[in-house]
């Protein structure tokens, strides 16, 4: 695993394109190393090359506590079966593409992110989220673990719906509660189409907009906007999947929690 400190942590930028972010990634041997170069800048679809950052910013406090009393909420609040039953559910969805690489979009701490790692099922696991603090947590319990697998592990720093991945070179997507927290859904899930092989499979869970009011369509989109999220009904979800070229679309529901599952079709 490739040296990773807080005051020096790896960057990844392009030359010549300056509509794009900075990536950070940590792990970078490891993601280089592999068969295919999966990096690439979202923009400009070039290469991307190394330089430095001066450091993650101070960790806040929901960083600190999304695996310390946050996501465990979820249970009783929409009903989410928890981390480990999750866990098991969505492999069902990810048997297809076990062996191959896997992306944890919006991994937040690194919750799922971890338990792919360590499950042994898939020879990369690259954890992407937009903040940095979260992806400092997810380093921090990296570090606190005996035997992880480091040399199969990489963080990436990045925007949902500007992946720095080439196109059809992931094998799996998964997104934990994620999807009511992106500015726009429909941008997110197709820019996840792109990265996807054919082949691929989407794997998601969020928060689904139920009631009455999901019935009233002026109603729907007052109550579904609440304090910066975006809670969608399973039927626009799926049409979001459709629209973006995935097929086979699926989902289970348990009061306000759903997962769904999508697959980006291989062409004749």
């Amino acid at each position: 695993m490739a040296a990773h400190r807080t005051d020096a942590i790896p960057r990844l930028e392009t030359a010549g394109c300056d509509k794009a972010d900075s990536i950070v990634v940590e792990n970078e041997n490891e993601i280089s190393q592999s068969s295919t170069n999966l990096l690439a800048c979202p923009e400009c679809y070039q290469p991307l090359t190394w330089t430095t950052d001066p450091g993650f910013s101070m960790l806040p406090l929901v960083s600190y506590i999304y695996e310390r009393g946050w996501r465990q909420a979820f249970t009783i609040v929409g009903g989410f079966p928890g981390a480990e039953k999750e866990f098991e559910m969505m492999k069902g969805f990810l048997k297809p593409v076990l062996g191959g690489n896997i992306l944890d979009a919006s991994c937040g701490s690194g919750l799922f992110s971890r338990l792919f790692a360590k499950s042994g099922l898939f020879s990369l696991v690259v954890a992407l989220d937009y903040s940095e603090n979260m992806l400092k947590q997810c380093y921090e319990f990296i570090q606190k673990e005996e035997n992880f697998p480091k040399e199969n592990f990489t963080l990436v720093r990045a925007d949902i719906s500007k992946l720095p991945f080439v196109s059809n070179s992931i094998d799996a997507v998964h997104a934990g509660a994620a999807i009511h927290c992106w500015p726009s859904p429909s941008a997110a899930i197709a820019e996840i189409t792109r990265v996807l092989r054919p082949g691929g499979v989407f794997v998601a869970t969020t928060f689904v907009h139920v009631g009455p009011l999901s019935y009233v369509p002026f109603l729907r989109e007052i109550s579904k906007n609440n304090g910066g999220f975006s809670f969608l009904t399973e039927q626009e979800l799926e049409d979001i999947c459709r629209a973006s070229g995935l097929v086979g679309f699926k989902c289970i529901r348990n009061r306000l929690f759903v997962m769904i599952s999508a697959t980006k079709p291989i062409k004749g």
